[in-house]
C-alpha cells in the first residue's frame, strides 16, 4: 500500500516529530503492557547504560575523522575466529536444503532473493495465496482518451510512489535497497529528488476545512542573518495564526524544556510502559491540539492507523522516546544497524559506496515506472533459476513440525498431503499464520492490520488542483465528520511528481490531473470485508472527495478511473506489541524447533525499507551467516532461528549481550554516539580515509 513519504522540511519535522494524533477511539486504549529496560537498552554494558562505539570516541564532533577502532587502521572484514572454531561451527549449522516463503509480497521476494545469493545450492519454493506476485507493491499501466480525442498512457500506482530516504535518521535499511538497485542493473530506473527547500514538493494537511502547505519556508546555510531573520518571523506567525498549528508553540517548549519526562528513579525499577504514540506525546507536550491535527495526519500517512494505539516503541518517534528514557547525550543507534552498514558498504564496490554517500542528500528514492519496476526485477531474476519455484494461488492452510526427520511440514489447498522443508520463512500476516499452526501460536492471535481503498482519478484536464501543487495532502481524525464522511486519509498529486522528478526519465508521459484517494484505514477497520465498496462506489466516493477538499467539479470529464482493495495491507504495532512478540519468540521455539521464521511488517517496522532489510536480514540468518563487521561475523542474534530473537523477555538469556569468543556482538544494544557515519551530515564512515 501507498503511503504519502514522512514530511521532510526541517521546521515541520521538529513538529512533527513531537505531536501524536486522531481523537478517535480514545475510549478504545488498553493497560500499557510493561517493557523491561533491558529490552530497550538490550544488555548495554550494565555500569553506564551506555556504550560509545569503538569507532566514535567521545570528544568526536562533525567535521573530525572518525578514528578506526583498532589502532586508527582499517581492520580486515576476516572472521577473527580460528579455523578449528570456525569448522566446528560450520559442522553444527549446516544451510538448509529445501526452503519455502510463505508470502509472495515485497518481503516474501527479497527473502527469496537472498536465500538465492547466500544459499545458492537450496531449493527454494515461494507460495503466494493470491494470483500475482509483489503484494501491494502494484504500478498498473493504463491508457486512456485525452483532450481532442487523442490517446495517453500512463501508470496508476497502487503502492510506494517514493520513500524517504534515511540520511537524516540513525538507521540504515536503504543501504539494502542500493544493494538490490545494483545487483539488478536498476541504476538507470532509480530517482531521488534531493533534501532542502529545492528539492521536495509542497506537503499539505486538511483542517480545518482547507488546505494548510505545512512546508515553511526556510533559509539555507548561505543566506544573510537578515534572511535568516526574516524567516523565523514568518515561521513564528504561521505558528501563532494558522490553525493548524494551533498549540504548537506551547508544545514545542514543553518539549525541549523536558515537560512529562519520568525521573530517572521512576525507571529504578528496570522497566518502563509501553505507550502509544499518541499518549506519550500528550504527556511530553501537555497540549492536545498539535496531536490531534498533525501527527494524527502523518500517521494516515505512513500507516493508515490510529495512534492512540499504535506503540510509540514500534514507530518512527523510536528514538526520541529512548533519549527520553535513557539519559546522555549523543545520538542513539542500534548496534545491528552499525553493523548492518559494515557489511554493506566496506563489502560493496565503488560504485555501491558512491550511492551511498550521494544517498546523504536524497529526500525521495524512487523508480520512473513505479516500485512495480523493483519487485519485478527480482521476479524475473528469480525466474531464471531452476531451483526456485513460484506457487501462485496456493495459500498454504497448514504448518506442523514432524518430529522423526525434524523438518516442517506444509500443506495448501492443493496439496493436501504435504511437503516437507528445512526451513520454512513465513512473510504472512501474523494473524493468518496463527491460523494455519493449530493454535500453536496464540500470542499471534489478536495482531491487527488496516485496509486501504485507493482510487485512482485521471481527468484529461490539466492543473485541476492549482494553486495547490505539491506531493499531496493529508486528512487527520479532527476533521468534522461533514467534511469527511467517506474516511479518506489523504490524495495524493500524481500528475505532480514529474514535476519534481528531476529530469528522471519517467515513462509516465500524461499530460492531465492524476489523482490517488486514500480511503479507509483505521476508520473502516469495523467493517467486514463484504461490505467494502465495490470499484463503481469506491470511485464516486473518491471523487466527493477531490470536489470538497480540491474543487474538482463532481462533473468534470473523467478519462480514466480504478480502484483497489488493499485488504489488511498494513499490520498495526499496537501497545503491547513487544510483550507478544517475546510470547511468540518462545511458542515458535518450542513447537517448531527453529524449523519455523517468520519476518516482515507483522513482527518489525512496516514500509518499504523495514521490509527489504527484513527479508535479507531472514534468509541471512537461515543461511547460517551474519553481517561482516570490523569485529569479526555478526551472529545475527537479533533474528536467530526464529526471526525474532531481538524481542526476549526480561531475564532472558543473561549474557547474551556480551560479545562472544570470536568478538561479534548481540546486535541488539544501543550505542551512543556523536557522530554517524554519512547520517545527518555527517560525510564520513567509520575510517579516517573514508570521504
Amino acid at each position: 500500500m501507498a503511503m504519502p513519504p514522512r514530511l521532510q522540511d526541517r521546521a515541520v519535522l521538529a513538529l512533527l516529530r513531537i505531536y501524536g494524533t486522531s481523537t478517535r477511539c480514545l475510549q478504545a486504549r488498553h493497560a500499557s503492557p510493561r517493557l523491561p529496560m533491558r529490552q530497550v537498552s538490550s544488555l548495554v554494558a550494565r555500569s553506564a547504560g551506555f556504550t560509545r562505539t569503538a569507532a566514535f570516541p567521545a570528544g568526536v564532533e562533525e567535521g573530525q575523522s572518525s578514528p578506526a577502532s583498532h589502532g586508527g587502521s582499517r581492520r580486515s572484514y576476516a572472521s577473527s575466529t580460528s579455523p578449528a572454531k570456525q569448522q566446528q561451527q560450520q559442522q553444527q549449522q549446516q544451510p538448509p536444503r529445501e526452503i519455502a516463503v510463505l508470502g509472495g509480497g515485497l518481503t516474501g521476494l527479497t527473502t527469496a532473493y537472498y536465500l538465492n545469493k547466500f544459499v545458492p545450492s537450496a531449493k527454494v519454493t515461494v507460495y503466494e495465496a493470491s494470483d500475482r506476485l509483489g503484494g501491494w507493491v502494484d504500478s498498473q499501466r493504463f491508457a486512456a482518451e485525452g483532450r481532442g480525442g487523442s490517446e495517453v498512457k500512463g501508470i496508476f500506482e497502487r503502492g510506494p510512489r517514493a520513500v524517504p530516504a534515511l540520511g537524516q535518521t540513525n538507521r540504515y535499511d536503504d543501504l539494502v535497497l542500493y544493494e538490490l538497485v545494483q545487483d539488478l542493473g536498476l541504476q538507470t530506473e532509480m530517482f531521488n529528488i534531493p533534501r532542502g527547500e529545492e528539492g521536495l514538493p509542497n506537503q499539505y494537511i486538511y483542517y480545518p476545512d482547507h488546505l494548510e502547505n505545512v512546508k515553511l519556508k526556510m533559509p539555507t546555510k548561505n543566506d544573510s542573518l537578515a534572511t535568516w531573520v526574516g524567516a523565523a518571523v514568518n515561521i513564528l506567525h504561521a505558528a501563532l495564526t494558522r490553525p493548524i498549528f494551533k498549540g504548537a508553540p506551547t508544545a514545542f517548549v514543553n518539549f525541549v524544556l523536558g515537560y512529562g519526562k519520568r525521573s530517572p528513579a521512576g525507571q529504578a525499577s528496570g522497566a518502563v510502559a509501553d505507550e502509544s504514540i499518541g499518549d506519550w506525546l500528550l504527556r511530553r507536550t501537555g497540549r492536545r491540539e498539535p496531536v490531534d491535527n498533525m501527527v494524527g495526519a502523518m500517521m494516515h500517512g505512513i500507516y493508515g492507523g490510529d495512534v492512540w494505539k499504535l506503540s510509540v516503541f514500534q514507530s518512527p518517534m523510536q528514538s526520541m522516546w529512548l533519549k527520553d528514557n535513557l539519559r546522555g547525550r549523543g545520538k542513539l543507534v542500534f548496534e545491528k544497524d552499525l553493523d548492518l552498514f559494515q557489511d554493506l558498504y566496506y563489502n560493496g564496490d565503488a560504485e555501491y559506496k558512491k550511492m551511498v554517500r550521494n544517498s546523504m542528500n536524497f529526500g525521495l528514492i524512487g523508480f520512473n515506472d513505479g516500485f512495480g519496476t523493483l519487485t519485478d526485477a527480482i521476479t524475473r531474476r528469480l525466474k531464471t533459476d531452476s531451483k526456485v519455484k513460484f506457487k501462485l494461488g496456493e495459500p498454504v492452510t497448514d504448518i506442523s513440525y514432524n518430529e522423526p526427520t525434524g523438518r516442517i511440514k506444509i500443506k495448501t489447498s492443493k496439496s493436501k498431503t504435504g511437503v516437507a522443508y528445512d526451513k520454512v520463512i513465513s512473510t504472512i500476516l501474523a494473524k493468518d499464520l496463527y491460523a494455519i499452526t493449530n493454535n500453536k501460536l496464540p500470542s499471534l492471535r489478536n495482531e491487527q492490520a488496516t485496509s486501504i481503498m485507493l482510487v485512482n482519478l485521471f481527468y484529461p484536464k490539466r492543473d485541476l488542483i492549482r494553486p495547490h501543487r505539491g506531493f499531496g495532502y493529508l486528512v487527520p481524525s479532527s476533521v468534522a465528520y461533514d467534511l469527511n464522511p467517506e474516511g479518506a486519509l489523504g490524495v495524493i498529486f500524481d500528475s505532480d511528481h514529474q514535476d519534481f522528478m528531476r529530469g528522471a526519465n519517467n515513462a509516465d508521459e500524461v499530460r492531465g490531473t492524476k489523482l490517488t484517494v486514500m480511503l479507509g484505514g483505521h476508520h473502516w477497520d469495523w467493517l467486514p470485508r463484504d461490505r467494502w465498496p465495490s470499484r463503481d462506489e469506491a470511485v464516486l466516493m473518491g471523487r466527493a472527495v477531490v470536489a470538497r477538499h480540491l474543487g474538482i467539479p463532481p462533473d468534470e470529464p473523467l478519462a480514466a478511473a480504478g480502484a483497489k482493495l488493499c485488504w489488511q495491507c498494513i499490520p498495526q504495532q499496537h501497545v503491547g506489541h513487544t510483550t507478544r512478540m517475546q510470547g511468540a519468540r518462545g511458542e515458535l521455539e518450542r513447537a517448531f524447533r527453529g524449523g519455523l521464521a517468520v519476518a516482515g511488517p507483522s513482527y518489525t517496522p512496516p514500509g518499504v525499507l523495514p521490509s527489504l532489510r527484513a527479508g535479507r536480514d531472514a534468509a541471512m540468518a537461515a543461511a547460517g551467516k551474519g553481517y561482516r563487521t570490523h569485529k569479526g561475523t555478526s551472529r545475527m542474534t537479533h533474528v536467530g532461528e526464529t526471526g525474532l530473537g531481538q524481542f526476549r523477555a526480561g531475564g532472558e538469556g543473561e549474557g547474551e549481550g556480551e560479545e562472544a569468543d570470536d568478538g561479534s556482538s548481540d546486535g541488539e544494544r544501543v550505542l551512543r554516539s556523536e557522530v554517524l557515519p554519512f547520517r545527518h551530515g555527517y560525510a564520513r564512515g567509520l575510517y579516517p580515509e573514508d570521504e
